[in-house]
């Protein structure tokens, strides 16, 4: 099994009164993150809406079964070579 590169539509970001940024993703199914829409403990003040185009990257190394969390591509923003990005091991692990 190969590496794998997930992306998934952001269609807006939730301001926390923390101080925290929490994006808000859609899947290619048409599905929203439970996880970012069921926020508990949390105090939202705002939600703003994401660039036309902006992506979550999601990786897979193919030795694993936990997601890491590699970026966003934003419309008019530099992108890294995810693939390099995630064979580093400079990433985040994520619930997917």
């Amino acid at each position: 099994m190969e590496n794998r590169i997930v992306k998934d539509a952001v269609i807006g970001f939730a301001i926390t009164k923390e101080g925290g940024i929490i994006p808000l993703t859609m899947g290619w199914d048409g599905t929203t993150d439970e996880y970012c829409l069921d926020i508990e403990n949390i105090e939202v003040i705002s939600v703003i809406p994401a660039p036309p185009g902006s992506l979550q990257v999601l990786g897979l190394k193919s030795n694993s079964e936990v997601y890491s969390f590699l970026g966003y591509e934003i419309p008019g923003a530099d992108s890294p070579d995810w693939e390099k990005k995630l064979d580093s091991g400079i990433v985040k692990e994520v619930e997917a």
